[in-house]
């Protein structure tokens, strides 16, 4: 449940200027992490149930460790089973399990990294919903693979799913792509966005609550910029810098400080300086041209990252002074990589997930040590 980039294009490179710099890009799942380093080595940190860390173990890690001892990794994606990563030569891999296909392979399940199908190969990006996934290749074609439950593949039917990936609309079309729960959010080259599978909050944006089975648009516009779909909520920004959200709002995860689902898209606060969103379960993150970073929704484990544990009902800025070019949440954990190339972690840490060789939780950001 990551996200969608146009005007942004954060280009992880393998040698950057500065000692400080680290990591180059990271992905969180269920209860786990997995980064990239500037030098191109992997590394995965956390929950390893199911093999999903990749060192061929069941055995949580408190900190990072390297996966392998290969140096050219390019990019990470996780879920709540299944990890992938990417090479700089454009194969992509993976590990974990996953019982409705999620992984991509001719197996199951893998506990090292292990090439993906033919189909996968060329892919630029990778998301992963509760049971599907989509991707999008480097040509702009999507593919859909996994579950399809609520037609969250955009097939024009609902069944068993795909064990291999297949074409999703036409080729070349798609910028990129999202995947919530049990629907899926797609960007089109054009600027228009797209939603398909389970509506019953109105997450599809098309001022209803009914299925869709093929890909539908979110309304006329198409001056949409990047956008990320969350457990069954979305949040959006167009190329005018505004900040808009529709879907489940129990939490009050579309920051209009209310508790009351949108099924269309409603702007949030008249700020037109936004940048980047991640949605997630309950909660909302999004980043500003100037790097910081705001939150909203639950907070029970600091989920948000501000010191407290109250719900925030509104954009709050975290006070943490960084400026920040990715974030990637899953289930009340988050991650943070700043311009510096340095990870911040908080919220839930009861498998090791933050890094930091512990298992208290943080509603504070605390840095992931460079690993030598």
């Amino acid at each position: 449940m990551k996200n969608l980039l146009l005007i942004l294009s954060f280009t992880f490179l393998r040698a950057m200027s500065g000692s400080a710099q680290c990591w180059a890009d990271i992905a969180v799942g269920e209860n786990h992490a997995l980064a990239v380093k500037t030098d191109g080595t992997l590394w995965a940190w956390g929950n390893n149930d199911n093999s999903k860390l990749g060192d061929g173990t069941s055995v949580k890690k408190g900190s990072p460790v390297q996966i392998g001892t290969d140096t050219n990794w390019k990019a990470v994606f996780a879920g709540e089973k299944p990890s992938m990563a990417l090479k700089t030569d454009g194969t992509l891999w993976a590990w974990g399990s996953s019982y409705t296909g999620q992984l991509g392979l001719k197996s199951d399940d893998a506990n090292i990294p292990t090439q993906c199908k033919d189909e996968l190969q060329k892919t630029k990006m990778v998301e992963f919903g509760n049971i599907h996934a989509l991707g999008v290749s480097e040509d702009g074609t999507l593919l859909g693979w996994g579950d399809n439950s609520y037609g969250q593949l955009g097939l024009g039917k609902t069944g068993m799913g795909e064990i291999d990936p297949t074409k999703i609309g036409a080729e070349g079309e798609w910028a990129s792509a999202s995947a919530g729960q049990s629907f899926s959010l797609a960007l089109k080259k054009d600027g228009s966005l797209w939603a398909w599978g389970s509506n019953n909050n109105g997450q599809l944006g098309n001022g209803s609550t009914a299925e869709k089975f093929v890909p539908t648009a979110v309304g006329k516009d198409k001056n949409w910029a990047c956008a990320d779909a969350g457990s069954s909520h979305c949040l959006a920004i167009k190329k005018d810098g505004t900040l808009w959200s529709w879907g489940s709002n129990f939490s009050s995860q579309l920051g209009d400080n209310s508790s009351e689902a949108k099924s269309k898209p409603t702007k949030v606060g008249k700020d037109n300086d936004w940048v980047w969103v991640e949605a997630s379960f309950d909660y909302s993150f999004a980043v500003k041209k100037d790097g910081t970073l705001w939150a909203w929704g639950v907070n029970f484990a600091g989920h948000l990252g501000n010191g407290k544990l109250e719900k925030v009902g509104v954009p709050t800025k975290i006070a943490n002074a960084k400026e920040y070019k990715k974030i990637s949440t899953y289930a009340g954990f988050t991650m943070a990589l700043d311009k510096d190339g340095q990870i911040w972690s908080w919220g839930e840490n009861g498998y090791g997930q933050l890094g930091n060789n512990g298992n208290t939780s943080s509603p504070n950001p605390i840095q992931v040590a460079c690993q030598k």
